[in-house]
């Protein structure tokens, strides 16, 4: 997820660790402000479900899995799966 300067500051200042906004992006509920801005936030229900996808994740990567995804120049994830061997 790219962001402006602006942005990376106030995420150093306000001490957000780095994946806030992306889960957020992924778990939030929209709104749409004037100037076509989207603002995102999480409901308590989107946190509990955020939480328990995140274990899920976390609990992949523990058990030694590894995984790759391949994107375009977009940033658009094509494809993704498992790698196995070394």
């Amino acid at each position: 997820m790219k962001h402006t300067k602006h942005a990376d500051e106030r995420i150093q200042q306000r001490g957000i660790p780095r994946l806030v906004p992306e889960i957020l992006r992924l778990f939030g509920n929209e709104t749409y402000q004037k100037g076509g801005y989207r603002k995102i936030k999480m409901s308590t229900k989107g946190k509990k479900h955020a939480i328990k996808e995140l274990k899920k994740a976390l609990a992949a990567f523990e058990n030694s899995k590894s995984y790759f995804c391949v994107e375009n120049e977009e940033g658009l994830v094509i494809t993704a799966g498992h790698i196995f061997g070394p």
